[in-house]
């Protein structure tokens, strides 16, 4: 998914998180996404008070907290966090837990249109399907 030249970092807050930025507003894009490796047994938390995302599993399991939400999710599952609202992954097992993370400035996607229920899984499957491919 990323060209083995990207470099890896730490994750401010995340012990024992690498990730690697695919895309961002530096980049010439109105979004950002990163891709983060969680080894087994790693935990990382944040709240962003300006972006709404996806967080997408590509690889691996997770134990994902959204607000009071808690859920275990796997290969292809994902959740949606809503700007402002606290976040937890934690890596459940082998192999290390592999996220995409997309984010998106709350006031840009004030000004496009809202999609809710099955429309935001459509769309939100279909980008990530043309982003995988």
């Amino acid at each position: 998914f990323t060209p083995p030249g990207f470099v890896r970092a730490p994750l401010p807050g995340w012990p024992g998180a690498t990730c690697a930025v695919v895309i961002s507003p530096a980049l010439g894009a109105r979004f950002a996404q990163i891709l983060v490796d969680l080894a087994p047994g790693a935990r990382g938390e944040r709240t962003h008070p300006d972006d709404e995302l996806p967080l997408y599993v590509r690889e691996g399991a997770a134990r994902v907290r959204v607000g009071e939400l808690d859920a275990q999710l796997t290969p292809g599952g994902y959740a949606y966090i809503p700007s402002g609202l606290a976040y937890a992954a934690r890596a459940t097992g082998a192999p290390a837990l592999e996220l995409l993370l997309t984010f998106e400035p709350y006031d840009q996607l004030r000004r496009t249109r809202r999609l809710s229920g099955p429309e935001t899984r459509r769309v939100l499957r279909a980008t990530l399907t043309r982003l995988l491919a």
